[in-house]
């Protein structure tokens, strides 16, 4: 699945047929600011990384700014709102090996709404969260969906997490 995944954002290229985003080809698709992505193994940091929570969502502007350019008050302010949408804006000066997986999962999605995302690909985000914290998790991405009219796609083998709220789902089986 994961595959699939780096198919739709134009990291892969298919052996057959063409992906799309935003109306041209995923491959040659360069406004990288329009695309949030949360990758599988987003939580799975060295516990004494020396980086804030800030800090880590500050990063997210860089797909907007661009790498090198001077962090402004804007970009902060994107910052705090994106803390603010994941609920998480009283951790902002925890540093991030200090959190639980489940908290540290929504900081990696702050990260991504930094950029103010149109479309956000998440990579198995519940891999390893217990059921409660799922729920709690479905309800956020339900959440900015409906508020942000962010288009969310998910990646996971969480049946059960698709029925908190999903409004399409595609069912990939390499049975034979």
């Amino acid at each position: 699945l994961t595959g699939l995944l780096k198919i739709m954002l134009g990291l892969l290229t298919p052996q057959t047929g063409t992906v799309k985003l935003f109306g041209q080809e995923a491959g040659l698709f360069r406004d990288r600011s329009k695309i949030g992505y949360v990758p599988q193994k987003a939580a799975a940091l060295d516990g004494n990384f020396p980086a804030t929570v800030h800090e880590i969502v500050l990063m997210g502007r860089y797909a907007r700014r661009g790498l090198g350019r001077r962090v402004t008050a804007e970009d902060h302010a994107q910052t705090r709102r994106a803390l603010a949408q994941v609920e998480m804006t009283a951790f902002h000066d925890r540093l991030i090996g200090e959190l639980s997986g489940g908290q540290q999962q929504r900081i990696f999605i702050a990260r991504a709404l930094a950029a103010e995302p149109e479309i956000m690909f998440l990579d198995e985000p519940t891999a390893g969260v217990d059921k409660e914290i799922k729920k709690e998790f479905y309800a956020l991405l339900k959440k900015l969906n409906e508020e942000l009219d962010l288009t969310v796609v998910l990646i996971t083998h969480d049946a059960e997490g698709l029925t908190y709220g999903s409004m399409h789902v595609a069912c990939l089986d390499r049975t034979m």
